[in-house]
């Protein structure tokens, strides 16, 4: 099943490194920040189809296409996350996929075609990017800390920005893909990622993966994250901390 994923994801991108800078005209879903293009429905397709094959009984659950089928043991896709910045030429999109069993996620993948980079995770058998073992950054100090806040025009959006604000944090990263910032995270290009309003889809694979490469991954609140939660704060355990101090300390 590790081989399977991995092809899968790799697969997924040659899709859409053939699609890059081709001319296309996105069409909106629900307004001009929620954008698909050909290439997201082709690349839908093609996991569907190949999961479907090799694992019938299982379910599955895509941006694209809803819940498919259910069942204690489904796949969750975004075909191609970071439509936005394909859209327009930019290489930061990926494909993210994840496996779960009876609520456990159990694999995931994450892959950005353009730098061929392959962001993997096993439960309880650690994070890989193409094939070496990966660690999230161990810095507990958050006016060092290089954040993604990434909070999908929620109406208390204010509420958590402001607070790290005013804690000094330095100027929040955002790449335009949740699931690729989750991954960078992972990989300790980033130190800390707060993000809220998406998807299972959007979160599920990186939140794999970071948990796999030493991060406390949870909610806002500090519930351990689910497959199907709507918002996703990780970082190493000290910073983990501080932040949730900031947020909640002097509510």
């Amino acid at each position: 099943m590790e081989n399977f994923i991995k092809n899968l994801a790799r697969g997924a991108g040659k899709i859409l490194r053939e699609g890059f800078r081709k001319k296309i005209k996105p069409s909106e879903k629900t307004g001009f920040w929620d954008l698909v293009t050909k290439y997201d429905l082709a690349v839908d397709r093609f996991v569907v189809e190949r999961i479907r094959r090799k694992f019938p009984s299982h379910g599955i659950f895509t941006e694209e296409s809803g819940h498919l089928k259910k069942s204690k043991r489904f796949w969750i896709l975004d075909p191609l996350d970071g439509t936005s910045s394909f859209s327009l030429g930019i290489p930061s999109f990926c494909t993210a996929i994840s496996y779960v069993e009876n609520g456990v996620i159990k694999l995931a993948a994450i892959y950005e075609p353009i730098t061929d980079e392959l962001f993997y995770g096993k439960h309880k058998s650690g994070a890989f990017l193409n094939g070496k073992k990966i660690r999230i950054s161990n810095k507990g100090e958050i006016f060092r800390a290089r954040l993604v806040i990434d909070l999908w025009l929620q109406a208390d959006a204010h509420k958590y920005f402001f607070k790290l604000l005013k804690a000094g944090i330095v100027p929040p990263f955002q790449t335009g893909s949740a699931a690729l910032q989750c991954a960078y995270m992972a990989g300790a290009r980033y130190d800390a990622l707060l993000q809220k309003g998406a998807h299972p889809w959007d979160y599920s694979a990186g939140a794999l993966i970071m948990k796999e490469g030493g991060a406390k991954v949870t909610d806002f609140r500090g519930k351990p994250y689910r497959w199907d939660s709507k918002e996703i704060l990780a970082a190493n355990p000290k910073l983990h901390k501080v932040i949730m101090d900031i947020l909640w300390k002097h509510s």
